[in-house]
């Protein structure tokens, strides 16, 4: 089983994003707030992060900035997803270098493979 980490602070979201990363073949650890993954840095890393704009105690955007100052981001691979409405988040993820930006109202699995597909996380 492939390692992931899962950034979100709505559960029924969350639980979403993990049946579909089950489905991949991902565990997940999933992790309501900022600090969540930061508190992580010197752990393993997981394969890909799964990571949302709102979270209670900052922004998805403050978490994927802070990660690519670490040396490990380079072989982690990060999904950032936001609503149809929140074109803003989307275009600093990529500016941020997000490895995929996934905008939409409720994320499914043909969503996600294809973003794995792009970043070369599944053939």
């Amino acid at each position: 089983m492939r390692y992931a980490w899962i950034v979100e602070h709505h559960p029924d979201v969350a639980a979403n994003i993990a049946r579909i990363l089950q489905d991949l073949n991902f565990s997940a650890i999933m992790m309501t707030q900022e600090r969540g993954p930061l508190s992580l840095v010197d752990e393993t890393w997981p394969e890909v992060i799964m990571l949302g704009p709102d979270l209670p105690d900052g922004h998805g955007l403050n978490v994927l900035a802070c990660l690519n100052k670490f040396p490990q981001r380079t072989k982690t691979k990060i999904v950032f997803y936001a609503t149809e409405s929140d074109t803003r988040s989307t275009e600093i993820a990529r500016q941020l270098r997000a490895d995929a930006v996934l905008q939409t109202k409720r994320l499914d699995r043909a969503m996600v493979e294809k973003a794995f597909r792009e970043t070369g996380l599944i053939q």
